[in-house]
């Protein structure tokens, strides 16, 4: 079963143990003690978490000796814009509370819950768990997410935010023309971590110096296809043939689908043309990679 880390905000340590006591084997809990650390956590490691507790008697910052009531409007309003900001940091969220009746007419629509009341805690974390957007990608494209597992030396956090925007748009049928260029930039990603395990793969012909990506060098080469236009000698294929002729024109395709306008008649099925493409890359990049460098 998946653990879930949850991220508590509560000065009250002997609480947060007897939560963890209470919890099942699927969570792990991570306390801090005040919002301002606990801002500067979500920040940099958003991704580590699936869910967060506030307490309502919140500390906002370490100077302060103790919590109080008045915080939980700034730390609410402040984690929305995290949400809501180029972070782009979406955790679902539950306030703990002692009073918590009183506590819920205060925050009309917030879900606040009985802080004594550990099942209907862990109740209402699992629901918001299962029903998030990103949750559920995650466990339908479960093979291509494989490819962005924390301390493996595969893709990176943004990569991973590229693909579960456009997943989720796909599926949520909220796609656009825009919804294409996210799926370039992952294409673009695995290429230079490519290059960046063996520069003799990859070489500064494919993945130039400075950052930019020739994807149909990269795509010739990783094939085992000759390449006339510069003097790159021909390898052994290391893409599967099937991929290997997919993946060249789909870079094209992303390319056309972001610059044109639906009178051109781009639909979800293009769309879904190269998101299949991508996850197939991303399914087998992270078997290549496992393969040679982290079984060695």
């Amino acid at each position: 079963m998946e653990k879930h880390e949850v991220l508590i905000v509560d000065e009250d340590g002997t609480y947060v143990r007897e939560l963890n006591r209470q919890a099942s084997d699927n969570y792990v809990f991570k306390n801090y003690e005040d919002w301002e650390t606990a801002a500067s956590e979500l920040y940099d490691n958003s991704n580590n978490y699936d869910a967060i507790i506030f307490d309502a008697i919140v500390k906002y910052d370490a100077d302060e000796k103790n919590g109080d009531i008045g915080n939980l409007h700034n730390v609410i309003s402040e984690y929305k814009k995290l949400q809501n900001g180029l972070s782009g940091i979406f955790i679902p969220y539950v306030i703990i509370a002692t009073d918590h009746k009183n506590i819920s007419k205060t925050f009309k629509g917030e879900p606040v819950i009985d802080k004594n009341d550990f099942a209907k805690i862990f109740e209402e974390l699992e629901n918001s768990i299962s029903s998030k957007d990103e949750y559920k990608i995650k466990i339908k494209y479960s093979e291509a997410f494989g490819a962005f597992e924390k301390g493996k030396g595969y893709l990176s956090s943004y990569d991973k935010k590229n693909l579960t925007e456009v997943l989720i748009d796909f599926e949520n049928n909220t796609w656009s023309e825009n919804s294409f260029n996210p799926l370039r930039k992952v294409i673009e990603a695995i290429y230079k971590s490519i290059h960046n395990y063996d520069d003799n793969l990859l070489p500064d012909s494919c993945v130039y110096e400075n950052g930019k990506v020739n994807f149909e060098f990269c795509a010739r080469r990783l094939s085992g296809r000759e390449n006339t236009k510069i003097n790159m000698e021909k390898i052994d294929p290391i893409l599967p043939k099937h991929i290997g002729w997919v993946i060249q024109p789909i870079t094209q395709v992303c390319h056309i689908a972001s610059h044109e306008n639906k009178k051109q008649n781009i639909t979800k099925y293009s769309l879904g043309t190269i998101l299949f493409g991508v996850i197939d890359l991303l399914i087998w990049y992270k078997k290549f990679i496992d393969d040679k460098y982290n079984n060695n």
